[in-house]
Protein backbone atom coordinates (compact mmCIF):
# COMPACT_ATOMS: atom_id res chain seq x y z
CA UNK A 1 0.00 0.00 0.00
CA UNK A 2 3.03 2.28 -0.06
CA UNK A 3 2.18 5.33 -2.14
CA UNK A 4 -1.46 4.26 -2.59
CA UNK A 5 -4.09 6.99 -2.87
CA UNK A 6 -6.88 6.82 -0.31
CA UNK A 7 -9.92 8.97 0.40
CA UNK A 8 -10.36 10.36 3.88
CA UNK A 9 -13.93 11.41 4.60
CA UNK A 10 -15.37 13.20 7.60
CA UNK A 11 -19.09 13.10 8.23
CA UNK A 12 -21.01 15.99 9.74
CA UNK A 13 -21.07 14.22 13.12
CA UNK A 14 -17.23 14.07 13.18
CA UNK A 15 -16.87 10.42 12.22
CA UNK A 16 -13.88 9.78 9.93
CA UNK A 17 -13.67 6.98 7.37
CA UNK A 18 -10.77 5.99 5.11
CA UNK A 19 -11.53 4.32 1.79
CA UNK A 20 -9.27 2.54 -0.69
CA UNK A 21 -10.86 1.57 -4.03
CA UNK A 22 -14.34 2.29 -2.59
CA UNK A 23 -13.79 -0.09 0.34
CA UNK A 24 -13.44 1.10 3.94
CA UNK A 25 -10.11 0.51 5.68
CA UNK A 26 -9.68 -0.15 9.36
CA UNK A 27 -7.34 2.26 11.10
CA UNK A 28 -5.97 3.11 14.51
CA UNK A 29 -5.33 6.56 15.91
CA UNK A 30 -1.92 6.99 17.50
CA UNK A 31 -1.37 9.95 19.79
CA UNK A 32 2.12 11.40 19.73
CA UNK A 33 3.65 12.08 23.09
CA UNK A 34 4.52 15.67 23.73
CA UNK A 35 8.19 16.14 24.42
CA UNK A 36 9.12 18.41 27.24
CA UNK A 37 11.35 21.25 26.25
CA UNK A 38 14.47 21.96 28.28
CA UNK A 39 13.77 24.02 31.37
CA UNK A 40 15.64 27.15 32.37
CA UNK A 41 17.09 26.76 35.86
CA UNK A 42 18.38 29.60 37.98
CA UNK A 43 22.07 29.51 38.89
CA UNK A 44 21.19 28.94 42.56
CA UNK A 45 19.32 25.75 41.70
CA UNK A 46 21.84 24.40 39.21
CA UNK A 47 23.96 22.40 41.68
CA UNK A 48 21.02 20.52 43.30
CA UNK A 49 19.57 19.68 39.86
CA UNK A 50 22.92 18.29 38.66
CA UNK A 51 23.35 16.28 41.87
CA UNK A 52 19.89 14.76 41.43
CA UNK A 53 20.71 13.66 37.87
CA UNK A 54 24.07 12.20 38.92
CA UNK A 55 22.51 10.26 41.82
CA UNK A 56 20.50 8.01 39.48
CA UNK A 57 22.03 4.52 39.23
CA UNK A 58 23.41 3.45 35.86
CA UNK A 59 21.74 0.49 34.21
CA UNK A 60 23.95 -2.54 33.63
CA UNK A 61 23.57 -4.66 30.54
CA UNK A 62 23.40 -8.39 30.91
CA UNK A 63 26.10 -10.30 29.06
CA UNK A 64 24.97 -12.46 26.20
CA UNK A 65 25.22 -16.19 26.86
CA UNK A 66 27.85 -18.10 24.89
CA UNK A 67 25.08 -19.95 23.04
CA UNK A 68 23.64 -16.70 21.60
CA UNK A 69 23.73 -16.54 17.75
CA UNK A 70 25.71 -13.28 17.78
CA UNK A 71 28.51 -15.07 19.60
CA UNK A 72 28.74 -17.66 16.79
CA UNK A 73 29.17 -15.07 14.03
CA UNK A 74 32.39 -15.43 12.04
CA UNK A 75 33.78 -12.28 10.44
CA UNK A 76 35.89 -14.11 7.90
CA UNK A 77 37.69 -17.39 7.33
CA UNK A 78 40.99 -16.02 8.68
CA UNK A 79 39.70 -13.95 11.59
CA UNK A 80 41.10 -14.61 15.06
CA UNK A 81 37.69 -15.75 16.31
CA UNK A 82 37.25 -18.23 13.47
CA UNK A 83 40.73 -19.68 13.97
CA UNK A 84 40.13 -19.96 17.72
CA UNK A 85 36.87 -21.88 17.19
CA UNK A 86 38.56 -24.29 14.76
CA UNK A 87 41.26 -24.98 17.36
CA UNK A 88 44.10 -23.46 15.35
CA UNK A 89 44.64 -20.72 17.92
CA UNK A 90 44.41 -20.54 21.71
CA UNK A 91 43.79 -17.24 23.49
CA UNK A 92 43.79 -16.92 27.26
CA UNK A 93 41.05 -14.60 28.50
CA UNK A 94 40.43 -13.13 31.90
Amino acid sequence: MRGAHVEVREKSNGEITIEYKQRPLEYTIYGEQERQQGKVIEAKLLQPAAACAAARPKQKREQLPSSHPWRRFYFSENSIQARERRGELCILRK
